[in-house]
């Protein structure tokens, strides 16, 4: 039986999901604290801008417990929380803003995505489950939920969601990559071609998806196709390293020693 290429998945670094952006909060109402917020949230505000994230944090605690019903300010606690992969404490943020705000799927997604961070896999893909339910076309909802089932090893799921993700936006590279890869790890190769190529033409810079073609032209045994694919991924990303280890391992399950020690 041939060997199978390794196709190592990471869930932000190599797909390149989007993480959570910051927005800005602003009082929630009129109240005698009015004056009190808003300086606190001017200063959060020059906080971040100096990227003093435990300050900002600080400051906007101070400001949540003037504001308390202001979904926005928990909400970027969260974000700053994430920032610096203090993934637990973004969660019970992110859950504040979500209870005074059940209908906001940026909410909803900023909490799958912390949720996943930690490991906590079927409660990320609830939250990003409820993102769709809000705003059925979220397309980073989709492709992260897909990514937790591939994670999981569900290829089956991974692939249908990522289909569904491709109907949503059929000209996006990155839901092309990612059933492209899904079909390898289901050893499809053949299968996987056709997407991968749909997602090199979408974005020919994307080294990622070169590494991913010249695996599957290797698993047909197209060592010319494979090897040129290659050439180009490295072409585009000569430093990095995540890159170079891939590339390492798939030319060692090829049996190629040399290009592997090179790539290593």
């Amino acid at each position: 039986m041939r060997k199978q290429t390794p196709v190592v998945m990471s869930l932000l670094l190599l797909l390149g999901l989007t993480t959570p952006q910051l927005t800005y909060a602003q009082q929630s109402s009129q109240s005698p604290t009015d004056d009190q917020v808003t300086e606190l949230l001017r200063e959060g505000r020059r906080l971040v801008d100096q990227r003093n994230f435990p300050a900002a944090i600080e400051i906007y605690r101070r400001a949540a417990e003037l504001d308390g019903s202001n979904a926005r300010i928990f909400s970027g606690i969260g974000v700053l929380h994430a920032s610096q992969g203090n993934y637990r404490e973004a969660v019970d943020a992110y859950r504040q803003a979500t209870n005074l705000d059940p209908k906001n799927a940026e909410f909803e997604y900023a909490l799958g995505y912390s949720l996943a961070n930690l490991g906590e896999t079927d409660a990320a893909i609830a939250a990003y489950r409820r993102t769709l339910r809000i705003n059925p076309r979220h397309l980073n909802a989709q492709l992260a939920m897909g990514v937790l089932f591939a994670r999981a090893g569900n290829y089956d799921a991974a692939l249908s969601t990522y289909q569904q993700a491709a109907q949503l936006a059929p000209r996006d590279a990155r839901t092309q990559e990612l059933i492209g890869t899904t079909l390898i790890q289901q050893q499809r190769p053949q299968a996987a071609i056709a997407p991968l190529q749909r997602a090199a033409r979408l974005a020919p810079k994307r080294a990622s998806v070169h590494l991913y073609l010249g695996a599957a032209w290797l698993d047909q045994g197209d060592l010319a196709k494979g090897r040129a694919a290659l050439q180009r991924a490295t072409q585009l990303e000569p430093r990095n390293a995540e890159l170079q280890l891939q590339l390492g391992k798939i030319w060692q399950t090829k049996g190629q020693l040399t290009n592997a020690l090179q790539a290593y």
